[in-house]
């Protein structure tokens, strides 16, 4: 048993940051990755292939070779249409993937459109 305030609160700490490792509690789902060489407005819309629900619809802006990660809201298990497009760069692309809250998908965006990889 801890016999001080500061190492009651170590041990604490530690404990929550097990339990968070073990809840992936803040992981990305889906990564982008610009493999442009400039700076664009990415379009995501993601969208439930069951009741075409749109369940996400957000831009980023990402300079050359940079990298933006976030989460989607995957409310339940199933198939979602994610389209991604870059209009100053005339580029874009969409994939259907199944999916549950562990799926990270990756997308780089490239002068010839968007390839996708679900890991």
């Amino acid at each position: 048993m801890p016999s001080t305030r500061r190492q009651m609160l170590a041990s604490v700490g530690a404990s929550l940051v097990g339990v968070a490792g073990c809840l992936e509690l803040g992981g990305p789902n889906l990564v982008i990755d610009n493999e442009l060489n400039q700076r664009v407005t990415v379009n995501i819309d993601i969208t439930r292939a069951s009741d075409m629900r749109v369940v996400m619809r957000t831009d980023r802006s990402l300079g050359a070779e940079e990298t933006t990660a976030l989460s989607y809201p995957v409310d339940e298990s199933g198939e979602y249409r994610i389209q991604i497009t870059a209009q100053e760069a005339n580029t874009g692309g969409e994939t259907t993937v199944s999916v549950d809250e562990s799926v990270v998908i990756h997308a780089a965006l490239g002068p010839d459109g968007v390839s996708f990889e679900t890991r």
